[in-house]
């Protein structure tokens, strides 16, 4: 992703008072509402909820962090 990309992104979240709401309306969140899943776009925002991150083996996988 360029640095370009990354800002544009950033100040559109930055911006947004219900970031929330913002993520839910838009095409993935319309998805997994289809999908069943609405709460998984409420989980997504919000800020500081785990210690934990996601963390790649040196192949891709994803590996305990």
């Amino acid at each position: 992703m360029t640095a370009l990309r990354r800002a544009v992104g950033r100040a559109a979240c930055d911006g947004t008072a219900d970031l929330a709401r913002v993520v839910a309306v838009g095409l993935s969140g319309r998805e997994l509402t289809a999908l069943g899943c609405a709460e998984d776009t409420a989980v997504a925002t919000q800020e500081d909820a785990c210690a934990l991150v996601p963390v790649r083996d040196g192949e891709g996988a994803f590996a305990p962090g």
